[in-house]
C-alpha cells in the first residue's frame, strides 16, 4: 500500500496518481475537500468520486445548513466544480472514519468496482486515521504521502507566530509513523527554494498550480523527492535553513 498525504487537504493517491480508479471524500463539512476532488476528476484523475457521511456520530445531526446529510452537501459541490452527477457515487450513512471506509467499500463492492488506484481527500485533523481505516478495507491498494510545497509566504507566517519548529515536529512525527509500513512511501517537496520562493506558481500561501502537480506526479513515478526514515532529517533541516535564511524583506515584510 502506498500513500499520499498532501498535508492542506491531505489528497492520498495510489499506485500511478495520474490514474486513478476512485477518488474517495470520507465525510466533514469542508466544501474544499470537494473542490480539491472536483478539480483532480476534471484532470483526469479518475472516472468516480465517492463521498461518504451521514453526519458526525457525536453530535447526531448535519450541522450544515440545509443539509441532512454531509453526502449532499459534498455531492452539490462536486456538481458545481463540473463533475457530472452520474460520476459521483453515493454513500450517506457513515457516521465516523472508520464507516466512512466500511460503507465505502460495500459501494464499491456491490458495483463491482476494483480499486487497484485511489484517491482519498480526508479532512486534515483525520488524514492519518483515515488512511489506516482504508488501508483496512482496501488491502490490495498501495498508497503514497506526499508533503506539498507550500509558498514560503505560508512559512513567513510560522516564523512570525513561532510555530516553525511545532510544523517541523508533526512533520517528523507523521513520518515516523509512516516508515515502518512496508506499503507506504513518502514524498517531500516543502524544501525545494526554486519553487516554494516562486509566488507566480501560486494561488494563494499553499496552493499551486498544475504544472506543479503535474510535476509531482512524475516524481511518484520515478522515485525522485521520496524521503526514507535515513534521509527525512536532512530534508526537514533543509526546510527550516530555506526558511531561516530567507530575505523576506524583499517584499517589504
Amino acid at each position: 500500500m502506498k500513500f499520499i498525504d498532501d498535508m492542506t487537504d491531505f489528497i492520498f493517491v495510489e499506485h500511478k496518481p495520474e490514474k486513478a480508479d476512485i477518488i474517495f471524500i470520507p465525510g466533514g463539512d469542508q466544501g474544499a475537500l470537494a473542490v480539491k476532488a472536483a478539480k483532480l476528476y476534471q484532470e483526469g484523475y479518475a472516472p468516480r468520486v465517492l463521498p461518504s457521511g451521514r453526519f458526525s456520530k457525536p453530535v447526531g445531526r448535519c450541522m450544515i445548513p440545509g443539509y441532512e446529510t454531509e453526502w449532499e452537501f459534498l455531492r452539490d459541490i462536486l456538481i458545481e466544480n463540473g463533475v457530472p452527477g452520474e460520476a459521483v457515487l453515493e454513500e450517506r450513512e457513515a457516521t465516523f472514519t472508520y464507516e466512512n471506509a466500511i460503507f465505502s467499500r460495500k459501494v464499491t463492492d456491490a458495483m463491482g468496482l476494483t480499486v487497484e488506484r485511489a484517491i482519498l481527500c480526508p479532512q486534515a485533523c483525520h488524514a492519518r486515521r483515515a488512511l489506516l481505516y482504508y488501508e483496512v478495507l482496501y488491502p490490495d491498494t498501495e498508497f503514497f504521502v506526499f508533503f506539498p510545497p507550500y509558498s514560503i509566504l505560508f512559512w513567513y507566517d510560522c516564523l512570525q507566530n513561532n510555530e516553525v519548529d511545532a510544523r517541523l515536529k508533526e512533520y517528523e512525527v507523521i513520518m515516523q509513523s509512516l516508515f515502518p509500513c512496508d506499503n507506504v512511501r513518502v514524498f517531500f517537496f516543502q524544501n525545494d527554494p526554486e519553487l516554494i520562493c516562486n509566488l507566480d506558481r501560486y494561488t494563494d500561501y499553499t496552493h499551486y498550480d498544475r504544472e506543479v502537480n503535474l510535476y509531482m506526479v512524475e516524481c511518484f513515478a520515478s522515485g525522485e523527492m521520496e524521503v526514507t526514515a535515513e534521509t527525512y532529517q536532512k530534508e526537514l533541516d533543509e526546510l527550516r535553513d530555506v526558511v531561516n535564511r530567507f530575505d523576506f524583506s524583499i517584499w517589504g515584510l
